[in-house]
């Protein structure tokens, strides 16, 4: 008998071929892709401005990740403003730092009338 029937030989596995790389590095956190929906897409707008629109989320996406990565080093609450609301407007980004103001104000409120309630309890 032929000595391929007598023993079960598998042929050697042939190795994949490398995966194509780009010549860009990727970024650790992937952008998210650009969806062109139907709210970007307004009737009269040019090229750039649709570009532009295009490019909010990743630029969004980008500012968040400094964010999250730097977030030791952010000396100033309107450095993160500034960064996460990039494109918004100026009534906007005054509204939006109103809002985190009160948010912080309305913090430090509630933690002042949970230590008065505190000492008013145990040393009343």
């Amino acid at each position: 008998m032929p000595r391929e029937v007598l023993r079960f030989e598998r042929p050697e596995p042939v190795p994949a071929p490398p995966a194509p790389r780009s010549e860009r590095h990727e970024p650790s956190q992937p952008r998210p892709p650009v969806i062109g929906t139907p709210y970007m897409r307004a009737p009269g707008m040019t090229c750039q401005e649709l570009r532009s629109m295009e490019a909010m989320a990743r630029d969004l996406h980008d500012a968040r990740s400094r964010i999250a990565y730097h977030h030791h080093s952010i000396a100033d609450m309107s450095d993160v403003v500034d960064a996460v609301c990039g494109y918004a407007y100026s009534a906007q980004r005054t509204a939006i730092r109103a809002m985190i103001t009160s948010a912080i104000a309305g913090g430090l409120a509630l933690i002042l009338a949970v230590a008065l309630v505190w000492v008013i309890v145990f040393w009343g």
